[in-house]
Parts: C-alpha cells; sequence; structure tokens
C-alpha cells in the first residue's frame, strides 16, 4: 500500500498523487451550475435557431456546465439528444421509389427458408418461464 505522511492512499487518491503530487481535492471549474428561468429561455432560443446542436457546443454557448445543459433540455424542453430532431416531409415522387425498394427487395420465399428453433409452452394464466423449453440437441452426421 503506499502511504503519505502516515495516511493509506486509496486507488483514486493513488493515481492522482502520481499525477499532480498531492492530495488534495480537484478545484472545481467556475462555471455556473444554476438553472433559472432566463437560462432555459436561452437554451430554447439557441435550440430553435441551431436544433443540431451538441449539448457540449450549447454548454459552452451558454456557459453552464454539461449536466445542466443535458437536464435542461431534457427536463425543461422534453428535447432528447438520441432522437430525430429533423423530420423530413414524404413526397409524391417518393411514393413510386418506395414501392419499387419493396418490390425489388422482399423476398416472397423468406419464410420458407427461414427456420424457426424456439418454441415454447405457456398455461393459460400467462407465465412463461424460458429456460424450460432449452434442450441440447444433437446433431447427427
Amino acid at each position: 500500500p503506499c502511504f503519505q505522511n502516515g495516511v493509506k492512499l486509496e486507488n483514486e487518491e493513488r493515481f492522482y498523487f502520481v499525477e499532480t503530487g498531492s492530495i488534495d481535492e480537484k478545484k472545481t471549474t467556475d462555471i455556473p451550475k444554476k438553472k433559472t428561468p432566463k437560462v432555459v429561455e436561452d437554451v430554447r432560443g439557441l435550440m430553435e435557431a441551431v436544433p443540431s446542436n451538441s449539448i457540449r457546443k450549447l454548454s459552452q454557448q451558454i456557459h453552464l456546465s454539461y449536466g445542466i445543459s443535458h437536464t435542461i433540455l431534457k427536463k425543461d424542453l422534453e428535447m432528447f439528444s438520441s432522437k430525430v430532431q429533423v423530420y423530413h416531409k414524404i413526397l409524391l415522387r417518393d411514393f413510386a421509389l418506395r414501392i419499387n425498394y419493396f418490390l425489388h427487395n422482399i423476398n416472397d420465399d423468406v419464410l420458407d427458408i427461414t427456420f424457426f428453433t424456439d418454441e415454447a409452452w405457456f398455461p393459460l394464466e400467462g407465465y412463461v418461464n424460458s429456460k424450460d423449453g432449452r434442450q441440447k440437441i444433437r446433431m447427427c452426421y
């Protein structure tokens, strides 16, 4: 174990000590951590102007931490970073292209060449134990 002035260092402190030479707490950033109605409106305006902004860029523009920016987007504005924010209108000319894609890329024999191996027995109560149906199958060649 590592010791400094007779005090045992834990793993995080040990790595921090190796990097900095001290086990003092890390300094926090000067970025404000307050969420106010004015800040929420600023975020709303920025996201309406540039909806493709990442949360990191947004937090830099409004001088807030990444976590507060993410919370404002998620809880106050109900915008989610993993969801599509821009929708494209489906035009009439796209309809024929979609039909052609479907007709040429869908295999009519897909169910004939598919081999389903899972089966489940379940009572009328609706409870299914998926582990009951697992059996070792011996293959003979």
